[in-house]
């Protein structure tokens, strides 16, 4: 299963401009995540969505200049379009039932679940990883065909996912484009959103 994630942007004139489209699959999730919760074998396009979407929330920070999914979870107001229920297994087989909101993910009238859930992404510690690179984080060492990261936590979506795609394809930065598919530069300095692609 996969799903098509993209940026949008304004160049200096007020004009859209687009990212590269990047390709999520499941593999992806679970470097993403660390292997610190099971990514599921997914039903369908939105049940992978619904999950990306949900653990974005938790991983982001409220004040982000890249946010999103824009369309599918809110607005470009930051306006919620939807909130919803998900579960996530661990590991260790638990089951947490989180209560996916974006603005008030800790309030006393959420679950335990969701303030566990944070606790394991966001817990900075020890990784040995398959890969020399976790987002922007670099190993410096290496142990029995693993590198060893010494502090990592659950980086957010966009910026694991980007920086995935420009190592993966040996890029100094993604790629942006006008309406009319020609390349722009853009230096990333205008508020940005992220979509999945439909």
């Amino acid at each position: 299963m996969t799903v098509r994630v993209y940026r949008e942007s304004y160049d200096g004139n007020g004009n859209t401009i687009l990212s590269n489209t990047i390709v999520v699959d499941e593999i992806m999730l679970s470097n993403w995540l660390l292997n610190r919760v099971v990514v599921p074998d997914f039903d369908n396009e939105i049940s992978m969505i619904e999950f990306i979407t949900g653990l974005s929330v938790l991983t982001e920070p409220i004040s982000s200049d890249i946010f999103g999914p824009i369309d599918f979870f809110y607005n470009k107001n930051k306006t919620v379009l939807k909130k919803f229920e998900l579960p996530i297994t661990l590991p260790d087989k638990r089951v947490l039932r989180i209560k996916v909101d974006k603005y008030d993910p800790w309030n006393d009238e959420l679950s335990e679940d969701n303030r566990l859930l944070q606790d394991i992404l966001q817990k900075e510690k020890k990784e040995k990883l398959e890969y020399d690179a976790y987002s922007s984080y670099r190993s410096n060492s290496r142990c029995d065909d693993e590198y060893i990261f010494d502090n990592l936590c659950v980086d957010p979506f966009i910026n694991f996912i980007t920086e995935d795609f420009i190592r993966k394809y040996d890029h100094d930065s993604i790629k942006w484009t006008d309406h009319e598919n020609t390349p722009v530069n853009y230096e990333g300095d205008n508020l940005e959103y992220w979509y999945f692609s439909h």
